[in-house]
């Protein structure tokens, strides 16, 4: 096997090279958003492309990541890519590893209906196990896309194979055929604690394939257990091209609704939710699911001071800051929250915690007019006059610099600041 000398060495160990001299019949090339290599498989007796993206913290990290499975991946392979660099930056979306099977249309029909044993036989005995092999994945989250007869095929995955993915990405299928549903029925007769995800879409001028996902939909009303998790949209605005690209949206949203940051908007939210013993049961699962600590995501823990604040909730913001400590070292990036909390402090009349705050603030943001100032007012309250003197002084010196204009802008920005984080 020819393997060039290039930054491939970032993403592939000398383990994994070795299982490729075993697999793969010509070079990995790549192609910017990913590398593709042929893979030689017995059981289909051909070589199928095969393309792997990993996320951008693959090679920084030792974590493990869900992957998702494309067919068809010569038009879809970017689309999972797209969503999650969209998201990832906000962590409102786990990295995902995105393994891409391309096809040809003088095969593909063969290889995913009349052939499609054989083809569930190559995913389960080779492709799958190859890479679980060679790349950090958790093989609980795996997920299938398929759209037309790729969907079908997933109805066929789930009915025989339903431990082999967990979600199903299903765009404009064809080929749910009766054979199919009532392989399917009968395992939904049988199983009573499936636990996949499916996600179905369908554009309303499909009307070909609308009787096969109406049986399917009712299928899943009259006897899917509670532990499975479906979906299906039947959408006006799309058809059998664009379909895709609501699948990947709203279904990857969905089956990872859990992965984002919970975001209380009132102390009345939060309660009803459980209050902390419930918070640290979610961040615990969560966790536990995509490889990640299990401690409360800091954006949660800033959502929930900052609502105290706002609504002068001195209670629980102490209850919050016994259980977030660290919280203001860890999370706030913004001196205007330093200031705010800071004076929240001082409203309430307890300077030393206040000083604690701008203190930590000061280490961020050691020239702060705003913090130096905030310091002045908190020393002020304590009687000490000579450091509140020290620290206005301070203050004043930082913003000498500052044109009159630009003060003016400071104090605006602020003021604006002061009913955010």
């Amino acid at each position: 096997m020819k393997i060039f000398i290039t930054i491939l060495f970032l993403f592939f160990s000398m383990t994994a090279f070795s299982s490729y001299a075993n697999s793969v019949d010509t070079e990995l090339t790549n192609n910017m958003v990913g590398y593709q290599f042929k893979f030689d498989s017995k059981i289909l007796a051909q070589q199928r492309e095969i393309q792997i993206y990993l996320p951008d913290d693959y090679q920084s990290s030792s974590k493990k990541y869900p992957v998702m499975y494309v067919v068809d991946s010569q038009q879809f392979f970017l689309h999972p890519i797209a969503y999650q660099n969209t998201l990832r930056e906000e962590d409102e979306t786990p990295g995902v590893i995105v393994v891409g099977i391309k096809m040809k249309n003088n095969t593909r029909r063969t290889l995913l209906y009349k052939q499609s044993d054989e083809f569930i036989n190559f995913l389960e005995a080779e492709l799958l196990p190859f890479i679980d092999s060679n790349y950090r994945t958790l093989p609980k989250e795996r997920m299938y896309f398929g759209w037309e007869m790729a969907g079908g095929l997933a109805l066929q995955l789930i009915a025989e194979k339903n431990k082999l993915f967990k979600g199903y990405f299903v765009a404009s299928a064809t080929h749910f055929t009766s054979k199919r549903l009532q392989a399917f029925e009968k395992v939904l007769e049988t199983n009573t604690e499936l636990n996949n995800y499916f996600y179905f879409t369908l554009g309303s001028v499909e009307s070909w394939a609308l009787p096969s996902n109406n049986k399917l939909t009712k299928l899943f009303k009259d006897k899917a257990p509670e532990t499975m998790k479906w979906r299906y949209d039947l959408s006006k605005d799309d058809n059998h091209y664009s379909t895709p690209l609501i699948t990947f949206n709203r279904g990857l949203k969905e089956f990872f609704s859990d992965y984002v940051p919970i975001r209380f908007y009132s102390i009345k939210q939060f309660d009803e939710f459980g209050g902390m013993s419930a918070l640290y049961k979610f961040f615990k699962d969560r966790g536990e699911r995509y490889d990640l600590p299990t401690v409360i995501h800091p954006t949660t823990k800033g959502y929930l001071l900052n609502l105290t604040v706002n609504n002068n909730d001195y209670k629980n913001f102490e209850v919050f800051i016994k259980e977030f400590e660290g919280i203001f070292e860890e999370y706030f990036n913004w001196e205007y929250s330093f200031n705010k909390y800071g004076q929240f402090y001082l409203a309430h009349n307890a300077p030393a915690k206040a000083i604690e705050i701008f203190n930590i603030g000061l280490i961020k943001f050691p020239n702060s007019a705003t913090i130096e100032s905030g310091l002045g007012d908190s020393y002020r309250m304590q009687g000490n006059k000579n450091k509140a003197i020290s620290h206005y002084q301070k203050s004043l010196e930082l913003l000498a610099g500052y044109s009159a204009l630009e003060k003016g802008e400071f104090e605006s920005t602020l003021a604006d600041f002061d009913s955010g984080l």
